[in-house]
């Protein structure tokens, strides 16, 4: 079973979760909330998912039935990323030779205990998956240098800015609670979807190779930061 700490963050597979079934399962110490990733099984679809928690950005990628080449691009490929800075962070994720691939962003900033708004992003974590056999086929570290820590924290904070929902953790509690099929994250990523919809429309008619403002980032096989701009606008 996969368990890891990054920093004071703790991603570990859980199974029989309720309402769920096995997902990823994501904690900071000392504290009680907890939130869930989906990772595997027949009817999630192939993809990328982003959450800001703890000071991390989390980045779940999903394939079925990988091969042993995607395995390695996973594993060794170069990575790279562009980031949107929009009233909600949006961006998209280019593994090795593979095409540019959107993410949701399920989880940004949206209440104050999730991350510490003083504090910069300091890490992404990359977590690559088999949804067919919930394998974590690999996961990586990449630590943030200056100024990019302090580009994610701004776009965190924005993201707070336009989503201050900490007046509604009761509410989604409750919403939880009577729902059949869904828990507090579930109510959550949905609020979150709905309000950053039209980002995301807008984002997906976007170039990858060609976003205006947008932040690019490279990252080596040895998971280092070895190149970084923001483009001009075009």
């Amino acid at each position: 079973m996969f368990r890891k700490q990054y920093g004071d963050v703790t991603i570990a597979e859980e199974i029989d979760v309720p309402k769920r079934g096995r997902v990823l399962c994501m904690t900071k110490e000392d504290e009680t909330s907890a939130v869930y990733m989906d990772y595997c099984g027949f009817s999630l679809p192939d993809g990328t998912n982003a959450y800001v928690f703890g000071n991390k950005l989390v980045v779940v990628t999903r394939w079925a039935q990988m091969s042993a080449e995607e395995e390695n691009a996973v594993s060794h490929g170069e990575l790279q990323l562009v980031f949107a800075p929009f009233r909600f962070l949006q961006g998209a994720l280019k593994i090795g030779d593979y095409d540019w691939s959107d993410i949701t962003f399920t989880l940004y900033h949206c209440m104050r205990y999730m991350n510490d708004e003083s504090r910069p992003v300091d890490e992404i974590v990359f977590i690559f998956c088999d949804k067919t056999t919930g394998e974590i086929v690999a996961d990586r570290e990449v630590k943030l240098p200056s100024p990019l820590d302090e580009y994610l924290r701004q776009s965190m904070l924005r993201s707070h800015e336009n989503a201050f929902l900490d007046f509604s953790y009761p509410k989604y509690l409750e919403a939880a609670r009577t729902d059949e099929t869904r828990d507090f994250c579930d109510v959550l990523y949905d609020a979150l979807l709905e309000l950053s919809q039209d980002e995301m429309r807008i984002f997906r008619d976007m170039d990858a190779d060609y976003v205006p403002q947008g932040m690019y980032i490279t990252i080596s096989p040895e998971n280092e930061v070895i190149a970084f701009e923001q483009r001009e606008n075009e």
